[in-house]
């Protein structure tokens, strides 16, 4: 029984700690997918107007 609740505690405190870590990398990707959808637009664009 305390086994599963420190197993239990463990995770929870492993979650808070990575919680944040996690999502800046999700807003990271976020952001690098932003940058390269408008990279891959300005580069077609020049390619499409000659």
């Amino acid at each position: 029984m305390w086994k599963a609740l420190a197993i239990i505690a463990i995770g929870l405190i492993a979650l808070t700690l990575l919680y944040p870590l996690v999502k800046s990398l999700i807003w990271l990707g976020v952001i690098a997918l932003a940058l390269y959808g408008a990279f891959a637009l300005f580069v077609d664009s020049k390619t499409s107007s000659k």
